[in-house]
């Protein structure tokens, strides 16, 4: 078995000398993934030979569905395009270090001493490893790429580790620790290869977790154990060059009293500039705990702040701390935590006159998981997390929005270590009572340029604060958050990537402040996304808020949505919102969001005909005491009277006026309000038309209809100007047109009559099947055009 769909290329790749039995080759698939394969024919004493296919690396460079395109150098190059509109280039040197790993792991040692295997093991420097083995024994190995690694015992035999231990390390600073059975700990220091018992905790060691803090100057070290004990947290000085017998100094011994149910799988410092530090764990059933670790011994110390369920009831895999840049930096940061339900989570942390405040800026889950084990900060700024997809191991650039490091290594559950390092790192797993290790030193492929969606994009819409963000959801289920730089040739880079739908995306809208995302999909899918633009380092935190509570419960899409929003800003403290969502069986329902509370309703509902609702939109400026109105697959706009959707819960919204625009599906829509109180109500229909409706306060409408407007179906409209009664709007279709029309409004003049339309500009657009059109501001401060489908593009507009 090889890919998890349709395999489109099958190539040979250039030989190698060194390959005298055997040929290298690739599969690109569907699935997007390309994996190299290595075909092996073995001789035999007899006419009949012996074949071996291996899988020797995979890696998803693209995003979404289809390797389209493969070519291929005569030195090596492998170039593929997909879907997402990137290029990715490979080089065949797979397994030639220091370069790409051939193989998915060789074994180091085999079997150890006979019965002897390893048990635990961490990295206490790049390439460096301090294990224990069932045997007792206590060892450091110095891993070499394809190569036995150097091997040196530090203890023979230790009777508190035979069977069981538990080890963990500083790389940084070159420093391990282990512990087992008996409750003794050890503390090995590479510098001087000196190995001390520092503590001994009187029981069965469950667990070892160590941070430095302020550098050299102190490291701390979490003792857990069993049966309810509470932990230890040691407070140990490595500065043992002043010391003449290399000895470390334990600077103090605390208890952390643990709340009831209360499993540490997870440990960091808050450190700050002035006050007191503070501990911070992490759970097995999903809760953080912060403790001050800086007050009076004595008696267990008890947590001052919890975020309960923060990786909802799944384990805490591992925590970050990054301090705040603001002037009270010292009393405030980000905490970031990964855990077992594939989440990676950042929470902003506040101290205010001794107590802590808390509040999630960003929660979203990688491409792969749910096994996220660990998160850090790169010197270049950039956010790594890690964890396992499958039989994969998985390292990803959340910055970038890239895959790092991919290697097969059986899966999770499995003893492993993982040292991150430039472009890769070193990874070494347990498989078989065997001990393997794999090295990257390069990235597995370069993007030449960055790519997007998977699929095409159904839904566009543009943030209407001063730092525009861009938001775009497609048919790979997946919704994505830009910003456009306009330096040099001008450049969309992605900010975040939101996982939540299960179908397509069908409509994007942003809240008047910008600060939240409500999208919509198949299976009644309904989402709110908090979007904090801001956050250092990030990009843009981003948090699912609230879920409708149908979705994933029905097959029904929300082909369309319009947000009410019934106060100015949206808070803990207070903030409500009036969804009207138009659904593909004809239905139209109006639910009642309250921000607080995360809590929906259902004020009423009504049916259309049989036709699938396409839009609904408020057609007026005083919508809140007029119409609501709705756009079909039957070419009609309907209108729905606004003030029925006041009354209480269960009354039924009717439709009182209904009007034929178009032949058949109404497939984009735009309003603007004129100076005598009508409404111009533009569509784009499946027709290839555009019809200009003007509609009147007492819902009488009129419609002027460009039968050929568009060579195709018309399915972006955007209105950019507009003045008296005078207006500039664009339109795009299928037939890849981008054209810009000038509208003239004569208002002395009822219904169509005094309504003029002129085409002024036309022009090809390279995005194929557009969707969508949205203004955008451009830096000189004018209006463009944004324009998406199968891709994007931005174009500018002359007045």
């Amino acid at each position: 078995m090889g890919h998890m769909s349709r395999i489109w290329h099958v190539r040979f790749l250039p030989s190698r000398v060194e390959e005298a039995q055997g040929v290298d080759m690739m599969s690109f698939g569907e699935d997007a993934s390309a994996i190299l394969w290595h075909l092996q024919t073995l001789s035999s004493s007899s006419n009949a030979s012996t074949h071996i296919l291996q899988q020797y690396h995979i890696d998803t460079a693209h995003a979404g569905k289809h390797i389209w395109s493969v070519a291929i150098s005569p030195s090596g190059y492998i170039a593929t395009g997909a879907s997402d509109g990137a290029i990715a280039v490979r080089t065949s040197t797979f397994g030639n270090p220091p370069s790409l790993p051939l193989e998915i792991g060789s074994p180091l040692l085999g079997d150890f001493s006979g019965a002897d295997t390893f048990k635990a093991y961490s990295f206490i420097a790049p390439s460096t490893v301090i294990a224990t083995t069932t045997q007792g024994k206590l060892i450091v190995l110095k891993l070499q790429a394809a190569e036995i690694p150097r091997i040196w015992e530090l203890a023979a035999s230790l009777s508190g580790l035979r069977g069981y231990s538990v080890v963990t390390s500083l790389p940084d600073i070159g420093t391990g620790w282990a512990a087992g059975l008996d409750g003794k700990v050890y503390m090995y220091v590479h510098e001087h290869r000196r190995l001390t018992q520092v503590f001994d905790a009187g029981h069965k060691v469950a667990g070892l977790f160590a941070h430095s803090r302020q550098g050299h100057r102190a490291i701390a070290l979490l003792v857990t154990g069993v049966g309810g004990v509470d932990p230890t947290l040691l407070l140990l000085a490595p500065a043992m060059a002043e010391n003449v017998n290399l000895m470390p100094v334990l600077r103090r011994e605390t208890r952390l009293a643990l709340a009831q149910d209360f499993i540490v799988t997870s440990f960091s410092i808050i450190t700050r500039q002035k006050g007191h530090d503070y501990a911070v764990l992490g759970s097995r059933n999903g809760d953080i705990a912060l403790y001050d670790i800086d007050v009076a011994a004595g008696a267990s110390v008890i947590h001052e702040h919890l975020l309960p369920k923060a990786h909802s009831k799944e384990a805490v895999t591992s925590l970050h701390w990054v301090r705040g840049d603001e002037p009270l930096a010292s009393s405030s940061g980000l905490l970031h935590s990964t855990g077992r339900d594939g989440r990676h989570a950042v929470h902003s942390l506040h101290s205010r006159n001794g107590k802590w405040s808390a509040e999630l800026v960003y929660c979203l889950a990688p491409p792969f998981g749910p096994n996220i084990e660990g998160v850090t900060l790169r010197p270049d700024n950039h956010i790594w997390i890690w964890g396992f997809k499958g039989k994969h191991f998985v390292a990803h650039d959340t910055t970038a929005q890239c895959e790092i490091m991919t290697v097969e290594c059986g899966g999770a559950h499995r003893n492993w270590a993982f040292q991150p390092e430039a472009a890769g790192g070193w990874f070494v797993w347990t498989g078989k009572a065997q001990l393997y290790q794999q090295q990257q030193t390069q990235l597995p492929y370069v993007l030449i340029n960055p790519g997007g969606h998977g699929r095409e994009i159904k839904a566009l819409a543009v943030s209407p604060i001063e730092k525009q963000i861009i938001a775009t959801g497609a048919e790979d289920t997946n919704i994505k958050l830009w910003t456009f730089s306009s330096e040099e040739h001008g450049e969309f880079r992605c900010m975040q990537t939101l996982r939540k739908h299960n179908t397509g995306i069908q409509h994007l809208q942003w809240s008047r402040d910008g600060r939240y995302l409500f999208s919509s999909g198949g299976f009644e899918g309904f989402c709110i996304w908090r979007v904090r633009p801001d956050l250092p380092g990030m990009g843009a935190g981003v948090v699912c808020e609230g879920m409708h509570p149908n979705s994933g419960a029905s097959d029904l899409r929300i082909m369309g949505f319009e947000v009410r929003e019934r106060s100015k800003k949206h808070d803990q403290a207070g903030g409500s919102s009036e969804v009207h969502m138009a659904y593909s069986d004809s239905t139209l329902k109006r639910w009642h969001y309250e921000f607080p509370r995360k809590k929906w309703s259902l004020v009423s509902q009504g049916e259309y005909l049989t036709a699938c609702l396409t839009h609904v939109f408020a057609p007026t400026t005083d919508f809140i005491e007029q119409w609501l109105a709705t756009a079909a697959t039957d070419g009609h706009v309907a209108l729905w009277n606004g003030r029925q959707a006041d009354r209480e819960a269960g009354d039924e919204l009717q439709w009182t006026h209904r009007h034929k625009v178009h032949q058949n599906a109404i497939l984009s829509v735009a309003t603007n309000s004129l100076p005598d109180a009508t409404t111009l109500v533009i569509t784009g229909g499946d027709d290839n038309g555009i019809g200009i409706t003007r509609l009147t306060q007492s819902g009488g409408m009129d419609t002027l209809l460009m039968p050929r407007a568009h060579a195709a179906a018309v399915t972006g409209l955007i209105i950019l100007h507009s003045s008296g009664g005078r207006l500039t709007f664009a339109s795009a279709g299928i037939d890849q047109r981008l054209k810009l029309w000038r509208v003239t409004v004569n208002i002395e003049q009822s219904g169509i009559d005094g309504v003029e339309i002129e085409c002024v500009k036309s022009d090809f657009t390279a995005v194929a099947d557009v969707s969508s059109l949205t203004s955008y501001r451009l830096a000189d401060g004018t209006k463009g055009v944004l324009v998406a489908g199968v891709g994007m593009d931005l174009w500018g507009v002359q007045a």
